[in-house]
């Protein structure tokens, strides 16, 4: 365990995965050295699958992510659905529910979907994140074809506003607010 991991800060992890068996083992692998860093203590993870349509691959990969947080002791979520539904809805529902029931906050919410990145990308973006007191950390990857081929550029977008003040009203919709 890292040094940095005696730090009080709790983390929320909201993942939303669909037909992403061929990145979860990256990403997952990824996640389990920011986790070393961050510690196991502060962490909850909430992971939302929802419309895939590999013959149950992305199923099968959830099932060993589910064993490794459990053998590690991350407190966690899992959520497998036949229908795409409402994604940042479902995989914040744990967070939600946690507050209402004994006011639990997390200082850092990191919302990722199945794009690629790297764990020292990760920490960077938690860093600066905790550098300019924001409260939310979204990882989004954006495509663009540029001279016959495929670059990943990464948008990071931090949002400066408090969990708690967000948990502490009931309007949880995404086309209104991010939760």
């Amino acid at each position: 365990m890292d040094e940095n991991a005696q730090m009080l800060h709790k983390y929320y992890f909201a993942l939303t995965f669909r037909n992403s068996a061929i990145h979860l083992p990256t990403i997952i692998d990824n996640l389990l050295r920011v986790i070393y860093h961050l510690g196991e203590q502060n962490i909850f993870m909430s992971i939302y699958e929802g419309g895939s349509t590999d013959d149950g691959h992305t199923t099968a990969m959830l099932d060993v992510i589910k064993t490794t947080l459990e053998v590690i002791e991350i407190e966690h979520e899992i959520v497998i659905r036949p229908e795409v539904g409402s994604p940042k809805n479902n995989v914040l529902e744990p967070m939600k529910r946690m507050y209402r029931l004994g006011g639990r906050v997390f200082q850092t919410l990191v919302m990722m979907g199945d794009d690629l990145w790297c764990a020292e990308e990760l920490m960077e973006l938690l860093f600066h994140s905790r550098g300019q007191a924001a409260s939310i950390t979204c990882s989004n990857d954006v495509r663009t074809k540029v001279l016959r081929s495929l670059i990943l550029i990464d948008v990071r977008a931090m949002f400066h506003q408090s969990l708690q003040a967000m948990m502490s009203t009931e309007n949880y919709s995404v086309k209104s607010r991010l939760i």
